[in-house]
């Protein structure tokens, strides 16, 4: 299997809620579900991510959505039937690029897919190929 790391919020759906700027404490999320659910994944992401399954590629979520609510998240994902091995809710709070820099190298997961520039900067900085779509993957040489 090949693995890549991919965020949720802005990359796999069109819209990212959480915003670094801005600090909210993770009970903020509770009036932000209704607004979670009307946000879908965007199709063609979706069905780059099963085209890609299909050859090989295994997909680890690692998302700054609270911990609190990794199983509501996990619901969604089956619910429109994202490809997902493996699911990282990280939370919001300071230090989310550290705690994904961390899960990415624990899981040695040499690529990451996230919209955010100052996330992939960060990443790439620290040794891990931080890529802004899925579209910029040709081909990944195996791992293993």
């Amino acid at each position: 299997m090949r693995k890549i790391g991919i965020d949720l919020d802005g990359t796999i759906t069109p819209y990212g809620l959480n915003n670094q700027r801005f600090k909210f404490p993770w009970w903020s999320w509770a009036f932000l579900i209704p607004l979670i659910l009307l946000i879908r994944p965007r199709r063609e992401v979706v069905e780059k991510m099963r085209l890609m399954e299909k050859q090989g590629y295994e997909f680890t979520i690692i998302t700054s959505r609270p911990r609190q609510f990794t199983r509501f998240t996990r619901w969604l994902l089956r619910r429109y039937r994202v490809p997902c091995h493996t699911l990282f809710c990280v939370g919001f709070e300071k230090g989310i690029n550290e705690r994904k820099l961390l899960l990415l190298r624990k899981e040695n997961i040499s690529i990451y897919v996230e919209r955010n520039k100052n996330i992939v900067r960060f990443l790439r900085e620290n040794g891990i190929e931080a890529i802004g779509s899925l579209y910029d993957i040709e081909e990944i040489p195996h791992s293993d």
